[in-house]
């Protein structure tokens, strides 16, 4: 696969990803949301997925292949947009 390619696939995949509502506060997420779906179709069938559910809008999304000596470890809550808040896009 292509550099091009392969652009065009992690654009594709953040597009997806920032398209769900994951806000905190107000913090609600559970185990059944559309995210970890995603995630776990992202990934693909050769992972094990070991979703936990810790109450509270927390929840946990390991996937594993094999025995793996490196974690990547990330989060996917976001900041609510606050009144007059600004941004620039990125060029």
């Amino acid at each position: 696969m292509s550099a091009k390619a392969h652009m065009g696939r992690l654009l594709r995949h953040l597009k997806a990803l920032i398209a769900f509502d994951t806000q905190n506060p107000p913090r609600n997420l559970v185990a059944g949301s559309l995210i970890f779906e995603y995630l776990r179709t992202a990934v693909g069938h050769d992972f094990e997925i070991r979703l936990t559910d810790h109450n509270k809008g927390r929840v946990s999304f390991l996937a594993l292949r094999g025995k793996p000596d490196r974690l990547f470890n990330v989060h996917i809550d976001t900041v609510p947009v606050l009144d007059g808040q600004n941004f620039r896009p990125w060029k």
